[in-house]
């Protein structure tokens, strides 16, 4: 009984280290303002939040400022044709942060939490 006690008492101090890790996020995103949610939760700037949905092949699409632009997509293909066409047009320092069906495209996207998961595109 005294071990099961001592385990158990263990075992909560382990779980509890791992309540103070980094927020979870989801691998994809349902709406674009689920996406600005967890843009600004990883620590991304929002100050004037406005959905357009001017985005090409985006299901979804908004900005945060003039620097900015957050996009969602039906397809993994939309997503990916969208990062393609932004890579050929050379823009230098082009900076985006795409994940499942999501891009956020921000010059500061490095600097968010990498919880946030997706892979870094910067030219």
């Amino acid at each position: 009984m005294k071990k099961l006690i001592i385990a158990s008492v263990i075992g909560a101090i382990a779980l509890s280290g791992c309540a103070q890790n980094t927020h979870a996020y989801p691998d994809t995103y349902r709406s674009v303002e689920e996406l600005r949610d967890a843009f600004v939760q990883a620590g991304g700037d929002c100050p004037n939040w406005e959905q357009s949905n001017q985005v090409k092949l985006a299901a979804e699409s908004g900005t945060c400022s003039s620097t900015n632009v957050l996009s969602i997509y039906t397809s993994s293909a939309s997503k990916d044709e969208v990062i393609a066409t932004l890579k050929s047009l050379g823009m230098e320092g082009l900076s985006l942060l795409a994940g499942d069906n999501w891009i956020i495209n921000d010059p500061e996207v490095k600097n968010l939490d990498t919880a946030i998961g997706g892979v870094l595109v910067t030219s």
